[in-house]
């Protein structure tokens, strides 16, 4: 029985079946024959299933765990022949005759894969899906499908950008322990859960979590820049800073670096210091293989630090080179001229009309 035991546990049931085969009639137990049955169903030969599980029914009358198991097997059949109005059938017949097995939370889980395969109606809502999965998070925590269906959940939330429930049902699947595979992302997306919400320091505590614990992880790096910002978010700019200068060397693209540049610009100029906040935002504009966007964006704000210093000659001359790179009618050139005018109407002897 052991060797058969191990290839059931493995799902190699064809194997389980062969070894299970050997064994002599007198030595068969309840467990053999119920593991033959839901070997069979979980091959698809189906038929044979069906005639082992009515036999197993007449000598083992009272074994309801293995009954409930082998109507799971059918519903779980009727699933992968597309066929899940019929599988949700046989998954509430489960629950109705069986609720006091084991197999009740699968079955319940599995209405929920049954709903979602029926899709939504014909206004497009798919309430008994979302309700069933709500409903199997609440009450079987110790299925081992209450962390994936967690994590549906929480996705579903997050698309409808309602963070505060995502990272509940998130905070769920961490806390119960899932694959370590999957930990990262969900790490990362609690972060950035957190980050919509302003929870920054939450937010801070999840990324650098995913940075300490996978550090060479496709999300590492993306993390870290979340912390920078994160930080530069709470008003912490010369953390934002440090966090920000060693990713310089890190990221891939002029674009994220001119976006790294940006950022630790804007630290020094929220810390007042609009000397260094210039230098930053001036070292982008020669960069010709960045976007314009950043060429133009880093122009204007080299304006607003000799705005800020009151040297407002040299502000203006910043926006006037807006309009000579991008051109007067350019989008960017009328933002740079109405910022000009608003400079211009504050009067001063320095301002005359051109």
């Amino acid at each position: 029985q052991a060797i058969g035991d191990l290839f059931f546990q493995t799902e190699r049931y064809a194997d389980a079946i062969n070894a299970y085969g050997q064994i002599p009639q007198t030595s068969r137990n309840e467990t053999i024959a119920g593991r033959e049955v839901l070997s069979l169903y979980r091959l698809k030969r189906v038929k044979q299933a069906d005639k082992a599980a009515n036999q197993f029914k007449k000598t083992y009358k009272t074994a309801t765990e293995w009954l409930a198991q082998f109507e799971v097997e059918k519903g779980k059949y009727q699933l992968a022949i597309k066929n899940p109005k019929k599988a949700r059938q046989k998954f509430e017949d489960v629950i109705k005759k069986f609720p006091q097995t084991a197999a009740r939370s699968d079955a319940s889980y599995y209405i929920i894969r049954a709903y979602y395969d029926e899709g939504p109606d014909k206004e497009g809502n798919n309430e008994p899906y979302f309700e069933s999965l709500l409903q199997f998070v609440r009450n079987f925590s110790d299925n081992p499908y209450w962390v994936e269906a967690n994590l549906e959940l929480a996705k579903y939330w997050e698309a409808n950008e309602e963070y505060a429930s995502s990272a509940t049902y998130y905070r769920n699947a961490l806390d119960k322990g899932l694959e370590q595979s999957k930990k990262a992302e969900i790490l990362y997306r609690l972060s950035k859960n957190f980050n919509y919400l302003k929870s920054w320091s939450v937010g801070i505590d999840y990324a650098r979590q995913l940075v300490k614990e996978f550090p060479q992880h496709k999300r590492a790096i993306e993390a870290r820049l979340d912390i920078a910002q994160m930080l530069q978010f709470k008003g912490d700019y010369e953390a934002s800073i440090r966090e920000f200068l060693p990713l310089l060397k890190l990221v891939t693209t002029e674009d994220d670096r001119a976006s790294i540049r940006y950022s630790i610009g804007e630290n020094y100029f929220n810390m007042g210091d609009y000397n260094n906040a210039r230098r930053e935002f001036f070292s982008l504009t020669f960069n010709t293989k960045i976007s314009t966007n950043w060429i133009a964006s880093s122009l204007t704000q080299v304006a607003e630090c000799y705005t800020a210093q009151g040297d407002i000659d040299q502000a203006i001359a910043a926006l006037e080179q807006v309009k000579v790179r991008f051109g007067a009618t350019s989008s960017f050139g009328v933002s740079a001229e109405n910022r000009i005018q608003k400079l211009r109407n504050r009067g001063g002897s320095n301002f005359l009309p051109r």
